[in-house]
């Protein structure tokens, strides 16, 4: 990677990281002024209830190709695909309780 793409993927990795902790002080800030436990006392959402936040594809600089030939991929965070094999019976492989927490899933869902 060139000394500009991987500037200037460290100061947007910094950037979400001190969000991330930002994020993190406020939620504890909240809760301790409020006496609530913010997090436990949220609302539990669905996944299609989810916001979900695009800017690891907004910010970060993605592959310009989209054939699905596997290859060597430089300069690039992620790679944009075209799912070829439908599913007909999805199943559910892995769940994590503390993080359908952090995203304020319902354990249900």
């Amino acid at each position: 990677m060139d000394n500009h793409s991987s500037a200037s993927v460290d100061s947007i990795s910094h950037d979400l990281k001190n969000q991330k902790l930002e994020n993190n002080n406020n939620i504890k800030n909240n809760d301790f002024d409020s006496g609530n436990d913010g997090i436990n006392n949220r609302v539990k959402l669905t996944l299609e209830e989810l916001k979900w936040v695009h800017s690891f594809v907004r910010e970060l600089p993605g592959d310009p190709q989209t054939d699905s030939v596997s290859r060597e991929v430089l300069h690039a965070c992620y790679t944009r695909i075209s799912l070829s094999v439908e599913v007909w019976n999805p199943q559910l492989v892995a769940w994590s309780n503390s993080v359908a927490e952090l995203l304020g899933l319902d354990s249900k869902e």
